[in-house]
């Protein structure tokens, strides 16, 4: 007699108001289900979803619609490649950015500072030794390929430098949107 699908098997899972089956067994730190198939340690959504849809080609990803990871219903399962996955990630709003994720070695204020000083034209190099990363890393921020919603925002800021001798009020302006219009600074003489 054939064994039962994942999903069949009695107290493997819970199904919740949204479709989604839970994986009652064993769960991974990632929040991924563990299991052993045909003497090979694997995840029971891929086990799910082979089991319904055929093998996986080699490379594929089984991944989720339903953003459960501990979920092997079939009907929320979906091949796609590694870039599609990040893809998919990025498009729910699920990629940490900035400082949120675990891995980062800066903060916004950092990238804040990192942005006024490739104002200054300070070489990519001498920033990333002060602030503990790569050249490439500080390359990637003034390009706005990391960190956009701290590059954007700087941007969108400017500075006024006053002549010597002055100050200016405000000293940070906010550029209107779309670039264009009058932006009135007040020099005062500093006494």
């Amino acid at each position: 007699m054939d064994k039962p699908f994942i999903w069949e098997r009695e107290n493997v899972h819970q199904v919740l108001p949204s479709g989604c089956m839970i994986w009652m067994g064993a769960i991974r730190r990632t929040g991924y289900g563990a299991v052993t198939y045909k003497s090979k340690r694997t995840m029971p959504h891929r086990v799910a979803y082979m089991q319904a849809h055929g093998e996986a080609p080699k490379g594929m990803h089984v991944c989720h619609r339903c953003d459960v990871r501990a979920c092997i219903n079939p009907d929320h399962l979906f091949l796609g490649t590694a870039a599609d996955n990040a893809r998919d990630c990025v498009a729910k709003g699920r990629r940490p950015k900035g400082a949120e994720n675990k891995c980062s070695k800066l903060t916004d204020s950092d990238v804040w500072e990192i942005c006024r000083l490739l104002q200054q034209k300070t070489k990519h190099q001498d920033i990333g030794r002060r602030f503990g990363v790569s050249g490439v890393t500080i390359g990637n921020i003034a390009k706005g390929i990391v960190w956009r919603h701290v590059t954007t925002a700087f941007r969108d800021t400017m500075t006024v430098t006053p002549p010597a001798g002055f100050i200016a009020w405000p000293p940070e302006v906010t550029v209107p949107e779309g670039g264009a219009g009058t932006i009135l600074i007040l020099l005062e003489a500093v006494s």
